[in-house]
């Protein structure tokens, strides 16, 4: 696997709706600078109550939130879900998107985070 496989991937996966690619444990989420209709709590329920989420259900934001919580249940140790990007790219929408997984999962009724981060 080379970066122009890479990269032709990643365009070919865009240009068809679809902004996350695992490679490996990393998520590679692409901004598609609109809003999709992928997320809310019946997608996170999905990914949490999924045994098998990376081969069952596509790459997805709460997928990796998934695989973060299942370790921290399983190995009793901190996780860390690192978010990266240039500016404009998505950083703060995707650890909004992780938080709410986060919440939902436990059971929370919060429900004015993302407004929360937003400020």
């Amino acid at each position: 696997m080379d970066e122009d496989t890479i990269l032709a991937t990643l365009v070919s996966r865009y240009e068809n709706g679809r902004i996350y690619t695992y490679i490996g444990d990393v998520l590679v989420a692409l901004n598609p600078f609109n809003k999709l209709p992928i997320y809310g709590k019946s997608t996170s329920a999905r990914y949490h109550n999924s045994a098998e989420f990376h081969t069952d259900l596509p790459p997805h934001v709460y997928g990796t939130c998934e695989n973060a919580l299942r370790a921290r249940g399983v190995t009793g140790s901190s996780q860390c879900l690192v978010v990266g990007g240039e500016s404009g790219s998505g950083k703060t929408e995707a650890a909004k998107h992780l938080m709410q997984h986060i919440l939902w999962s436990a059971g929370s009724r919060e429900t004015g985070l993302a407004a929360k981060m937003a400020q």
